[in-house]
């Protein structure tokens, strides 16, 4: 699972749009308690950032639709704040910029990141939020997979292990689609956060 010191070393050691982009989207998986591929085929109208008013943080909303979880797409929204601690600062269009040099891993700065990029080379028009730099369509699943092993790779993390199954060596991976599900609900028992509310944010069913 994924941990927020892990989530800001691969967060810095992008370096190129695609890289930035699947940093972003597991960070929101992380935070959201999502699938990444709940995240890849999330259309352009999935996600939605509020600019905060002077002394207000900024809030960032994901609706999702049909999915495992809901087979009959009768959809929710799940709306979180900015967890950047620190002094905040305000830019002249008015969105705040966080000090705090874990700001990377918020999910209202990844939100809006992700937005801006895609929105900046005209994904939004496909429908899709993450293209990573392709010119229609979602990001395929184990592009988002190679890019985030180099992602680890390049700042020091181990993608891969050695487990024996019977008398095999297999080779496992050890961060993958549920990675920032698994994470961002062992990151919220560790607050203190109560079962019921984290399946609920999660939307799992059993514990």
């Amino acid at each position: 699972p994924f941990t927020q010191p892990v989530l800001a070393d691969i967060w810095r050691a992008a370096e190129t749009e695609l890289e930035y982009e699947v940093a972003d989207i597991t960070i929101m998986c992380f935070f959201y308690l999502l699938r990444i591929e709940e995240m890849l085929d999330m259309g352009s109208a999935g996600l939605q950032a509020s600019m905060p008013e002077r002394g207000r943080t900024g809030t960032a909303t994901v609706h999702l639709g049909v999915t495992k979880m809901d087979q009959e797409g009768l959809g929710c929204r799940r709306t979180a704040q900015c967890t950047c601690g620190g002094a905040r600062r305000w830019t002249a269009t008015g969105q705040h910029e966080c000090e705090d040099p874990q700001s990377v891993v918020c999910p209202y700065h990844a939100t809006v990141r992700l937005m801006t990029s895609r929105r900046a080379r005209a994904a939004m028009e496909t429908g899709w939020l993450t293209g990573g730099g392709a010119e229609r369509g979602s990001l395929p699943h184990h592009v988002y997979l190679r890019t985030l092993d180099n992602l680890l790779t390049k700042s020091g993390h181990e993608t891969h292990t050695t487990v024996k199954k019977g008398k095999l060596h297999v080779r496992k991976r050890l961060y993958g689609s549920h990675s920032g599900r698994r994470g961002g609900a062992q990151a919220l028992a560790r607050a203190g956060v109560p079962v019921p509310i984290i399946k609920l944010w999660g939307r799992w069913r059993s514990n």
